[in-house]
């Protein structure tokens, strides 16, 4: 049952009421001030009420009645309870838009996909974890730098991606003709070893290097092209010279040096090994010089090129062998050509040539002309040149023109040279 008690109080009425659930109300009837009279017309007339026997419970606060025109008692609503969290800094506080205000200084729950109206199982959940919600895949390969083969099949088809261990990758299999790109010029030529070499044929630029010119050679054991040359029967001993073919006689005239830069050529059969002189042989002294060397052979024997150039003899000295001290190699038998140059000239002397003319020991060279028909006696056993070459070290032998004004002319007579073998 509700207890009502009424109390009066100077200038008011106040009845308690205590109502179910121990919830207490107070209601007051304001009737004026201490001396008694009419209520209170403002709030500043509450001002002297004491309420210090019988105070107003928490939250007590008077409400205006519209209906009954007076105040009434009421209590405050508790509603949300304030947060103590950390306020979020939010930045500096800005000025609001419209009725609404931007501040820094209070805290929100940031939304959730609900709250914004999103699907939280949807679009934003797909992208973080599986990409199931983008809308645009191929835009989205194309932004991630990815090929077709991102989204091909693995397999064994024209459009599958091959696997590591895929058996086509080590199964054995015919290669597709080519082997015209192998072949001798092709784009991608073969080299193979020698030994590899078992059957067939191969062409002659694959067997050696250099060459003989044209005719018959053979390859040397150091893999060089050497021309068959004419064999020799008679053996050559350290300490001897050698020389050439013909008769040998003195003469002033016949080695055709009477000028500087006149040469003259003979044959000479040197067998392989060391060769320590080179030189001439004279009767009377000159007042003159000689240049001395050899030639190596062609293999129709005509001068090809200058193997050694042995210096100069002095043809003004006590008459005698006038020899130049080399040290010259030949690793194959074979012809060469021995070669005497004018290199200076003011008298001849007197010195052995090679004779083709006097009948009765003349012998000819192969491959070359006789003198004549007229005269079958005599033979061309020489070269000799008359043109004028700078003095000097040996050049290249001139043209072989058949002409000794032009080039190098045949001759039945030459300058004899003997050359000494060192072993």
């Amino acid at each position: 049952m509700p207890e009502y008690v009424v109390r009066t109080l100077p200038g008011a009425v106040t009845t308690r009421v205590s109502r179910p659930g121990g919830v207490t109300r107070v209601r007051t009837r304001l009737t004026g001030g201490v001396g008694g009279g009419p209520g209170a017309t403002a709030l500043a007339d509450l001002t002297d009420v004491d309420v210090t026997s019988d105070p107003p419970a928490q939250d007590d606060v008077l409400a205006w009645d519209d209906t009954e025109n007076k105040w009434t008692p009421a209590t405050l609503d508790g509603g949300v309870a304030l947060s103590d969290a950390t306020p979020q800094d939010l930045g500096t506080a800005a000025a609001g838009v419209s009725d609404e205000a931007s501040r820094a200084d209070h805290v929100h729950d940031m939304p959730t996909a609900a709250d914004v109206g999103a699907d939280p199982a949807g679009t934003a959940a797909g992208l973080v974890d599986d990409l199931s919600g983008v809308s645009n895949q191929a835009q989205a390969r194309t932004n991630l730098g990815l090929g077709s083969a991102a989204v091909a099949d693995t397999g064994t088809g024209s459009s599958n991606v091959i696997l590591g261990n895929d058996s086509r990758l080590t199964d054995a299999r015919t290669p597709t003709t080519h082997a015209a790109t192998h072949a001798d010029g092709g784009s991608d030529e073969i080299s193979i070893d020698a030994s590899q070499i078992t059957t067939g044929t191969v062409d002659q630029a694959r067997l050696g290097t250099g060459s003989a010119g044209a005719g018959a050679k053979f390859l040397a054991d150091d893999q060089t092209y050497r021309r068959a040359v004419v064999g020799h029967s008679q053996a050559i001993v350290a300490d001897m010279y050698v020389t050439g073919p013909g008769r040998a006689v003195a003469s002033n005239l016949f080695h055709y040096l009477p000028a500087v830069g006149r040469q003259s050529w003979h044959l000479i059969w040197l067998e392989a090994g060391m060769y320590d002189k080179i030189a001439v042989i004279t009767t009377v002294a000159g007042t003159s010089t000689w240049r001395l060397g050899l030639d190596s052979a062609t293999s129709g024997l005509r001068p090809d090129v200058n193997v050694l150039d042995a210096g100069v003899v002095d043809m003004s000295v006590t008459p005698g062998l006038l020899a130049c001290t080399v040290s010259f190699t030949v690793t194959v038998s074979g012809w060469f050509f021995a070669r005497a140059k004018c290199e200076t000239f003011t008298s001849a002397p007197t010195a052995y040539v090679v004779d083709g003319v006097s009948p009765d020991t003349n012998m000819f060279v192969p491959g070359w002309p006789t003198v004549s028909t007229s005269l079958p006696a005599r033979q061309l056993i020489a070269l000799t040149s008359l043109v004028t070459t700078p003095a000097g070290p040996f050049g290249p032998p001139p043209a072989l023109t058949g002409n000794g004004s032009t080039g190098i002319g045949y001759n039945q007579s030459g300058a004899r040279l003997y050359v000494r073998k060192a072993s």
